[in-house]
């Protein structure tokens, strides 16, 4: 069996990691920018997230969020407390197309809309609607076209929209929006 061709490879097969640093099978070493798949911004091999990681699987590696998981729910008051959002409640996925995919629906849930706005030269991922909000024709197929996008190819194209949009929720909403400089 072959791998499906998704992208065009370079031709480096990178064997190793350590801080910000690669390392290809023959030994040259490479500065680590890639903001990519499953990104960890800790660095390659930390000693600290080895250990943990290592302490984990020697005791359960996964099992389903139908439990009570008591690292989810330490994670959960962690990050409220780090962003100030203790009363929030947070969604694990994972990946960020599970993430954005699930952001969609319950965008679409709370305002009952079926259209989305998103930019040219943008990728979310490759789950149903992640795909249809990328505007990228060779990546969506029929299935992914269940409802309606809007792109744009510059930010200040959009910003009519959302001003827009936030005028209409605040009259709606009767209530006070913070806006950040775009």
């Amino acid at each position: 069996m072959n791998l499906f061709d998704v992208y065009p490879l370079f031709d480096i097969e990178i064997a190793k990691g350590i801080g910000c640093r690669t390392y290809d099978k023959q030994g040259i070493e490479y500065l680590d920018l890639y903001g990519g798949h499953a990104v960890i911004s800790i660095g390659h091999s930390h000693p600290y997230y080895v250990q943990k990681l290592t302490h984990q699987l020697e005791n359960l590696v996964f099992y389903s969020n139908s439990v009570v998981n008591k690292l989810q729910v330490e994670l959960a008051d962690k990050l409220g407390k780090a962003s100030g959002y203790e009363d929030y409640s947070l969604f694990l996925a994972n990946s960020g197309a599970e993430a954005n995919e699930n952001a969609l629906k319950l965008a679409s849930f709370h305002n009952g809309r079926r259209k989305v706005i998103a930019f040219n030269k943008s990728f979310h991922g490759r789950t149903s609607a992640a795909v249809r909000v990328t505007n990228n024709p060779k990546i969506v197929a029929p299935i992914n076209e269940g409802f309606d996008v809007e792109f744009y190819g510059k930010i200040t194209m959009f910003v009519p929209l959302l001003l827009k949009e936030f005028r209409a929720l605040a009259e709606y909403e009767s209530q006070q929006l913070i806006f950040f400089r775009l």
